[in-house]
């Protein structure tokens, strides 16, 4: 190995950014060999802060100056408050705690196995494969891209954080030491519904970020799965031309010259496609002139299949069809000539 020169490779830190000195320091004490058992953290810059000024909940003006790594409050123009956030820690930490990231969903088996039967597959070849590790693997993932846009989400409302953090802190803080007060003269304490009452300005703020709109319980018609998803949508593949071409056989038999034919058309439509069972009322549905387009049909007939007692509208199939796009199954191999 050639002679380092440590005096070059302290010239080239010092044309490194504080990041990147930052990132640089992580990676030297997790050398196997630094001797470094906890590494501290360097002192961030406010290179690039932006400045807010939020309301208190009791009308007090308070100024933010944040950046994506750190906040400080101000009040009266004095530093009262400070957090400082290291993302690339938190990330990493994350990925390395006991959590749900090593344990699939429940019914996370049954949907794959229920997806793989819909690919082809048989019993046997599914009693074959390691869907517990592969349910692993998937949550996993998740549980990755969900640690990822969390890290990112709390740099962006860290000047929220801040204010959250020090003003509701500082009210549970109070109704404490006013509870002691008040038992050490043996005046009567505040209640705990009062209290509860004063703590909702804040409860307020939380649901902003909760994504929730008002409005009392509702009704849910359906939870959607993955298994859901891709059943509708390879049925609807495989159903689209069936429903067109029953389509084309209804519209013969409406405008034939027969008068036996033209009166059963629904029933001859039937029979032609008696393996794939046509429910009778879609197939009412391709009366002349007034002919539903085949791939409506199909979407009804597929949801009929895969979401059994329910019963959605169209525009919610379409729109659960756009959502989810599964890959199609395979095109079945020509038979080998004999």
């Amino acid at each position: 190995m050639p002679d380092i020169d440590l005096e070059e490779v302290k010239k080239l830190a010092e044309q490194l950014s504080p990041d990147e000195r930052q990132v640089l320091l992580n990676f030297l004490a997790e050398l196997p060999d630094s001797g470094w058992s906890t590494l501290e953290p360097t002192p961030l810059a406010l290179d690039g802060a932006k400045e807010y000024q939020p309301t208190t909940v009791d009308g007090d003006q308070y100024v933010v100056v944040a950046t994506d790594k750190m906040a400080r409050l101000l009040l009266k123009e004095r530093v009262i408050f400070e957090i400082v956030y290291y993302p690339e820690n938190y990330q990493q930490s994350r990925m390395e705690i006991r959590s749900w990231q090593n344990s699939p969903p429940d019914g996370a088996v049954e949907q794959v196995a229920g997806i793989l039967k819909l690919y082809g597959n048989s019993d046997e070849d599914i009693a074959k494969m390691d869907l517990v590790e592969l349910c692993k693997q998937s949550t996993a993932k998740v549980y990755e891209v969900e640690t990822e846009r969390i890290t990112r989400e709390i740099s962006v409302r860290l000047p929220h954080m801040i204010c959250l953090l020090f003003d509701a802190g500082v009210k549970i803080i109070e109704f404490g030491i006013r509870g002691m007060m008040a038992e050490h003269e043996g005046s009567p304490k505040k209640p705990l519904d009062k209290m509860v009452k004063e703590l909702e300005p804040y409860w307020k703020q939380i649901k902003a970020h909760l994504g929730v709109t008002a409005g009392g319980r509702r009704t849910v018609k359906h939870k959607w799965t993955i298994l859901d998803h891709t059943c509708l949508a390879l049925h609807y593949m495989r159903l689209q031309p069936i429903w067109r071409e029953a389509k084309k056989a209804a519209k013969e038999a409406q405008n034939s010259r027969e008068p036996t034919r033209r009166k059963r058309w629904k029933e001859a439509v039937a029979a032609v496609y008696q393996d794939d069972a046509l429910p009778s009322d879609l197939i009412d549905q391709l009366t002349l002139p007034q002919s539903v387009p085949p791939a409506d049909l199909a979407l009804l007939h597929a949801s009929r299949i895969c979401l059994p007692g329910t019963s959605y509208s169209l525009k919610i199939l379409k729109a659960k069809l756009r959502q989810f796009k599964p890959p199609p199954p395979p095109k079945p191999s020509a038979e080998p000539p004999s």
